[in-house]
């Protein structure tokens, strides 16, 4: 009986601790590297819908897996079940991602709409999945 407590709290122990390493460990990627060396935080917003440069209209559902915010010269990384390149490779023909960069309290602070009718991005980055590899999936703002 002692016996079998032990493997059962072992086995235990081993699924929890692999439960909890998914996002950490084998499973996904989480190479793409958002690096800020502003002095203000940033809101990184995700698109494959090259070669449209507008900006997508906001819409949590789209957002909750396409957008991070990077506090100032700090570093982020984005994490996806799927690997990035192939992420990319399904969603546009063209093998390109666009990373926007947006001043985080202008995000905070302004409708949607006027950010997408004014522009109001600081940078906008279109990567192939190439270009990612030479950059060791960092994309660093400025």
């Amino acid at each position: 009986m002692k016996l079998f407590k032990i493997i059962f709290f072992a086995l235990l122990i081993h699924f929890l601790m692999s439960s909890n390493n998914c996002k950490k460990g084998g499973h996904g990627d989480n190479r793409l590297t958002i690096v800020n060396n502003s002095n203000a935080s940033i809101f990184t917003l995700l698109q494959y819908n090259y070669p449209d440069t507008s900006i997508n209209d906001e819409s949590w559902s789209y957002l909750a897996y396409n957008y991070l915010v990077v506090e100032s010269q700090k570093t982020e990384k984005l994490w996806n079940s799927i690997k990035w390149d192939k992420v990319i490779q399904n969603k546009n023909e063209h093998n390109m991602l666009t990373v926007f960069i947006l001043d985080n309290e202008i995000v905070n602070n302004t409708p949607w709409a006027e950010i997408q009718s004014n522009y109001l991005i600081l940078q906008r980055y279109e990567l192939t999945i190439e270009q990612l590899d030479d950059m060791g999936w960092r994309v660093t703002y400025p």
